[in-house]
């Protein structure tokens, strides 16, 4: 066979190659969330039938050798999740070990440069037995395996091949060495920031379970905290991304009303409140369980110390929760200039858990 004809064959099932490449890039994508994996971004590509060209013109060699006319790329924040990635690929994959290449080992101990794990692979044969996958059998396909800055190593070094050939001045080739160094050590110790915070979390989980509340108040023990004991009395699943956007902001209150610990602030908690939002058509908030939390228990250092125009308005479910422990609303209204909003106001508005004032 000669060239010509194999990148006519390649031209002509080009499109059906496009389709694999998504059907591959989707499967990819579906079997690593399901692991929990956290990916900056997991891509497909077809090589462009230019591109195979070249490549068949420049090597001689047989269709059946080109391996990359099918790439995924899958891109992960730190080193561990990337190692994750590829004990997934190595379970789910038939993989051909003989042209598989591990670019971290190729470095060497003294060397620094490009990073990645190239994988050379194909489906198993349980999945091409499945109907979508069915015309997908002999399909070859490279999946490289990178952390974000690994990835940024790659892009400048293609740069460079693109602007230079042959060798590069002495100082802007030390100067990139420098930078490859650098970003090398920066990949490894977010990696260990990464892996740090994960025993962190472990024991900040497992204290809070086990009701040790010593804790000074940050994200992570908030956020715990809040899962464990007050995520029952949210009707809204979209707490998650609530607490994301809002902490901080809760965490300032907090310090700012004298709450510096988790055990501190249990000790604001009152029985009577919450059994009162348990049967309150309100749709409560972590932040409106804090910020009512402070009010019932000393409204007057709240206003004073923590509130800082953060919110503006009272809903009627609240007003009858501070009525009830004793709280004079009207003269909040009065002296705060506060508003109050009525479950008409609330339905006339497209509603969003960020405008609630608590």
């Amino acid at each position: 066979m000669t060239k010509k004809q194999i990148v006519q064959g390649y031209e002509r099932k080009y499109k059906a190659i496009e389709i694999a490449t998504r059907k591959l890039t989707e499967l990819t994508t579906t079997i690593i969330s399901s692991e929990s994996i956290q990916t900056h971004a997991i891509l497909g590509r077809t090589k462009s039938i230019d591109s195979y060209a070249k490549k068949v013109e420049r090597y001689d060699r047989l269709e059946d050798n080109i391996t990359d006319y099918i790439g995924l790329r899958i891109i992960t924040y730190v080193q561990s999740d990337a190692d994750k990635v590829c004990n997934i690929i190595e379970k789910e994959f038939s993989i051909d070990e003989k042209n598989c290449i591990n670019k971290n080992n190729d470095l060497g101990a003294d060397k620094i440069g490009y990073r990645s794990i190239h994988y050379i692979a194909k489906l198993k044969e349980d999945r091409t037995e499945l109907v979508e996958y069915k015309d997908m059998k002999e399909y070859c396909f490279e999946i490289q395996v990178r952390t974000l800055l690994q990835h940024a190593w790659a892009e400048i070094e293609h740069d460079r091949k693109y602007k230079f050939s042959g060798v590069l001045p002495l100082s802007i080739q030390r100067r990139l060495n420098l930078v490859s160094a650098v970003l090398e050590v920066a990949d490894n110790e977010f990696n260990a920031i990464a892996q740090e915070f994960d025993v962190y979390y472990n024991s900040i989980e497992s204290d809070i379970r086990n009701k040790k509340y010593d804790a000074e108040i940050n994200s992570t023990t908030l956020f715990e905290y809040i899962k464990q004991n007050y995520q029952k009395y949210f009707k809204n699943s979209n707490w998650v991304k609530l607490f994301q956007e809002n902490n901080e902001e809760m965490i300032n209150e907090l310090i700012d009303y004298g709450v510096h610990t988790i055990n501190e602030l249990t000790q604001l908690e009152k029985v009577d409140y919450f059994n009162k939002i348990i049967y309150s058509n309100h749709e409560q908030t972590f932040i409106g369980i804090l910020r009512d939390l402070m009010i019932i228990n000393d409204y007057k250092r709240y206003f004073k110390k923590a509130w800082k125009n953060h919110w503006d308005g009272i809903d009627d479910e609240t007003e009858n929760i501070y009525v009830d422990f004793g709280i004079p609303v009207k003269e909040l209204y009065s002296k705060y200039k506060l508003s109050h909003l009525n479950d008409d106001e609330f339905e006339e508005d497209e509603f969003d858990e960020n405008d609630l004032p608590f």
